[in-house]
């Protein structure tokens, strides 16, 4: 009995064709993955640092505003407001 290793080589050959991705078109597609991962990242990395930078901006301007507070109660009450260790303990014992 004759083997069938044209039919064999041909399906081989039928499904690589299919399903198979040739080698170059594989490595396209895998740079193509790459390049959207790298811009996603790019992208996050963006919106991370424009988001750090406006929570840094909130952070200076409560800073200013509680400093701006604490010279308006430093000209009231003569002294600047540092909140509960402001005051010397071992005046007040």
């Amino acid at each position: 009995m004759r083997q069938p290793y044209g039919l064999i080589f041909f399906l081989i050959i039928a499904m690589n064709h299919k399903y198979g991705k040739p080698w170059e078109d594989a490595k396209t597609q895998k740079d193509k993955r790459a390049r959207r991962r790298k811009a996603r990242y790019e992208k996050n990395k963006a919106a991370k640092q424009k988001e750090f930078e406006e929570s840094q901006q909130k952070r200076r301007e409560a800073k200013r505003k509680r400093r701006q507070e604490d010279e308006k109660l430093g000209e009231v009450y003569g002294r600047r407001s540092e909140g509960f260790w402001a005051y010397d303990v071992e005046s007040h014992r």
